[in-house]
């Protein structure tokens, strides 16, 4: 099985099985002398784990990493980072059932075909369980897009890049910008706790909060609890707007809910979810994601424009069916010039657009201006009704999934768009 990997001079590699001892992923090409922020680091996978509410999958995986190489003394040493995540709540006895049968919606059938042997655990290598992995690379990924580090690279001059997703549709049910509070304009991360201090190297952390690796703020760069620095800010403090001229949700406001929906409709799409789960089906729907301060200039044309290497990153997502960038499929209902966005000189007196159609992005390049995008999901193909499907002598029979699953992967999905984002970004950041 090749194709493990992705990047160009960032390369994560991803390893691991849903049911096997460990998840993980290699990091190369990560720049040296980088203080890692552990803590910032677990709570990315915090953000993604199985059973963290009634919505999602009630696996229970701590999702504690450990760091094997590549970092000393916290700080990025140059050489591939290493990260291990046990699979704790493994319960491979559930699937036993799935050794002869291929699940409707899921690559078993294709597994077998290809490669004449599978993992029937969970999916195995195809399951989401290995997005655990993705996440952490993308948590160090975002700390040196918001580091000094990144910002004394020439394309940044001194900016830090911010990049929040939410969950914009549950199935029908679309949530509105005209509706979200005005907020409080901070992004800073109040439940992330005080940080410890310890000056220890083992490299590993714990989901109860001691953490022997956390650093000081004068040490990380950055402060947890900052709205004007925190690595979970806006940027600039304020809402931006986006291509239908709408207000930005901030970090505040998204993960206040347990959807990690920021509008009034959350409480139906809940219920929507809920509905799905007590009757054995499942939902899909849309996440939105924005990423302020990004330089103008970034992209490769021709092959490795912005937009392209972000689709190649967020469609490898488990369930991705699509990505749309700017006003996405409906610019078709806008004529030329309705949808060109106008080069002006700003307030400020640099150049920009008047207007954002493109998502930030014109020729495969980055405008200068909020790149924002949305994903689409499909509803999770494992479901508890009686279904038509083939056993491995291909014989016709019905099946019903049994297992631990999530009803709707959207709100856990959010961390694993923002990190896949901040991998593409960074790595074609490293091409300056």
């Amino acid at each position: 099985m090749s194709r493990n990997s992705i990047g160009k001079n960032l390369v994560i590699t991803s390893f691991g099985e849903s049911h096997g001892p460990f998840v993980g992923v290699v990091i190369d090409g990560f720049p040296s002398n980088l203080t890692i922020n552990y803590k910032a680091l677990q709570h990315q996978l915090n953000r993604r784990k199985p059973g963290q509410s009634a919505f999602t999958s009630p696996r229970n995986e701590k999702d504690e990493f450990q760091i094997i190489s590549g970092i000393f003394e916290n700080k990025s040493t140059g050489a591939p980072i290493t990260i291990l995540i046990p699979n704790e709540d493994a319960r491979p006895q559930d699937y036993d059932h799935l050794k002869d049968v291929f699940r409707p919606g899921h690559a078993d059938l294709l597994y077998q075909v290809k490669y004449g042997h599978r993992d029937h655990r969970g999916g195995g290598r195809s399951s989401a369980r290995i997005t655990a992995g993705w996440v952490a690379a993308g948590a160090l990924a975002q700390q040196w897009l918001l580091s000094g580090s990144a910002k004394s690279h020439p394309a940044l001059k001194g900016s830090e890049i911010h990049t929040r997703a939410w969950v914009k549709q549950i199935h029908h049910i679309v949530g509105s910008f005209d509706s979200v509070g005005s907020g409080s304009g901070s992004d800073s991360d109040s439940g992330s706790g005080s940080d410890s201090n310890s000056s220890t190297d083992s490299n590993s952390v714990s989901d109860s909060g001691s953490n022997s690796n956390s650093i000081t703020d004068s040490n990380s760069g950055f402060d947890l609890n900052s709205s004007s620095s925190s690595i979970y800010s806006t940027g600039n403090g304020a809402k931006n707007q986006d291509s239908t001229n709408s207000s930005y949700p901030t970090r505040e406001e998204i993960e206040a809910s347990p959807i990690r929906c920021p509008f009034p409709q959350q409480n139906e799409m809940m219920s929507a979810i809920e509905n799905a789960r007590d009757t054995g089906n499942s939902l899909g729907g849309i996440i939105a994601c924005v990423v302020e301060n990004v330089p103008m200039g970034v992209g490769e044309p021709v092959f490795g424009k912005l937009q392209a290497v972000l689709g190649h990153y967020l469609l490898n997502i488990n369930a991705v069916k699509g990505v749309s960038f700017g006003d996405g499929f409906t610019a078709i209902l806008n004529n030329g010039a309705e949808n060109n966005d106008e080069w002006v000189i700003q307030s400020d007196g640099s150049v920009g657009t008047k207007t954002n159609h493109s998502g930030g992005i014109i020729g495969g390049i980055s405008t200068g201006a909020t790149l924002y995008f949305e994903v689409a999901f499909k509803p999770t193909s494992t479901i508890k009704k009686e279904q038509n499907t083939l056993n491995s002598l291909f014989e016709e029979i019905t099946f019903t999934a049994e297992g631990r699953h999530d009803p709707c992967v959207l709100p856990r999905a959010v961390p694993i768009v923002e990190a896949m984002t901040n991998l593409a970004l960074m790595d074609l950041m490293l091409e300056f």
